[in-house]
């Protein structure tokens, strides 16, 4: 019996099985992520699954209208094997560059402020 593990267990079990959380916050319709991409014509495309649509905005709420197209992220195995091939190698160039992404970030530490969502 692993006893270290088993509030880590309960609460993944309770993820899969429990109540659902209720996230009021705009999201994909399609997948039910949370970052997008904008573009200036009010048109927005789901960083996840690569699906587009135009936002909406009605009683000072936020809607994405997205639908879902033939060229859909994970349409079939092969794409989300050829997906995964694409960020083994974004991850590799990554590493490759990470000191002189410090360097930039390093100089944007603790300047402006931060946006959080309603």
């Amino acid at each position: 019996s692993n006893t270290a593990n088993r509030e880590k267990i309960s609460n993944l079990a309770y993820a899969l099985f429990g109540e659902k959380i209720v996230d009021n916050k705009p999201n994909c319709p399609i997948c039910g992520n949370n970052s997008f991409s904008f573009q200036s014509d009010n048109s927005i495309k789901c960083l996840v699954c690569s699906n587009s649509g135009k936002i909406r905005f009605e009683n000072d709420k936020i809607f994405f209208e997205i639908q879902k197209d033939s060229s859909d992220l994970f349409l079939s195995e092969n794409s989300a094997y050829e997906h995964k091939q694409w960020l083994i190698d974004m991850k590799r160039q990554f590493f490759e560059q990470k000191a002189f992404f410090k360097e930039i970030r390093n100089k944007f530490l603790n300047v402006g402020l931060e946006i959080y969502p309603k």
